[in-house]
């Protein structure tokens, strides 16, 4: 067995319960980093009407874009 395949085995194992349990446990919204990749002049209006926070936009090699 593959170590992707017994990720895949015990993913597949938990319960919503468990999941929710862990979440509670080690998810800190307020301190949470979401990755978003794509192209900015599709996805930035839909995104900015979540209103998640501070928008930092990189360039292809990871550095911030200034404004």
């Amino acid at each position: 067995m593959t170590e992707l395949q017994r990720v895949m085995d015990e993913t597949t194992r938990i319960t919503l319960s468990a999941a929710k349990q862990a979440a509670r446990k080690y998810a800190v919204p307020g301190k949470a980093t979401l990755l978003l990749v794509g192209d900015y002049s599709k996805i930035g209006p839909g995104l900015r009407e979540l209103n998640l926070g501070e928008i930092t936009i990189l360039d292809t090699e990871g550095k911030p874009v200034r404004k």
